[in-house]
């Protein structure tokens, strides 16, 4: 199995830790974000690591080559990162990958544990996903039956019990059903648009379910407050 990391992005939320550095490349009680990423990666024998860049992204690559110089990884850059969004980014890729893969947004922690869980449960399309969490607006609010995601919305409601998190096991059939729908969106909205936004818009065509999981094994750094009151476990 391979990865895909999406991490284009300005991390303008993250200000003045991404003034310069990119947003992968924040720290987390001393550890850069991306590089807990790969280690957890290469804790469950994943090599295969294309990495889609942007901002920044010549810090980055010097960063990775030498915190893992014996890892060739796949670098692919969004030169349009400051007017798009993870779609765009995603699409820069998913054309060259073959088989099952898990994605991963670059503002995400996770331990060993949930991604051996997210690889191994016997299910083809997997996204990570916590309910100790008060749910908003603009969150991937997710409504399931039996651990099946039924709908997905950045609206809040009433059945919505879970949030999605940027961390997922894509098949190579939902991999190719996001590209046609990629595909078939206005150009002005493809720029726009989530990679997520594509798996909800999917969700009638390919079945996906959730791993739970908690505040100590995955977590999102996505905003200044968000790193403030992490309470992920970097031992976890």
């Amino acid at each position: 199995m391979e990865a895909v990391i999406l991490a284009a992005g300005l991390g303008s939320r993250l200000r003045p830790y991404t003034n310069k550095v990119p947003k992968a490349m924040v720290c987390f009680k001393g550890t850069e974000i991306i590089k807990h990423q790969i280690e957890t990666l290469l804790s469950q024998d994943i090599e295969k690591i294309t990495i889609v860049t942007g901002y920044k992204s010549k810090i980055l690559y010097k960063f990775l080559d030498k915190t893992f110089p014996k890892l060739k990884f796949n670098f692919v850059e969004n030169k349009k990162y400051n007017a798009t969004n993870s779609a765009y980014s995603a699409m820069k890729v998913l054309h060259n990958i073959s088989s099952s893969y898990i994605h991963v947004n670059c503002d995400i922690l996770f331990s060993k544990e949930v991604l051996n869980n997210l690889i191994k449960l016997p299910k083809k399309n997997v996204i990570s996903a916590r309910k100790d969490i008060t749910l908003k607006d603009s969150m991937e609010n997710i409504i399931e039956v039996e651990g099946r995601i039924v709908n997905m919305s950045l609206r809040k409601s009433k059945h919505a019990k879970f949030k999605a998190f940027g961390l997922a096991k894509i098949s190579l059939e939902a991999l190719h059903a996001n590209i046609n729908f990629f595909q078939a969106l206005k150009k002005e909205v493809q720029r726009q648009e989530n990679y997520f936004g594509l798996i909800r818009m999917n969700l009638g065509k390919i079945d996906y379910h959730l791993l739970e999981t908690n505040k100590k094994h995955l977590s999102e750094i996505n905003t200044v407050e968000d790193l403030k009151n992490c309470k992920f476990s970097l031992k976890g």
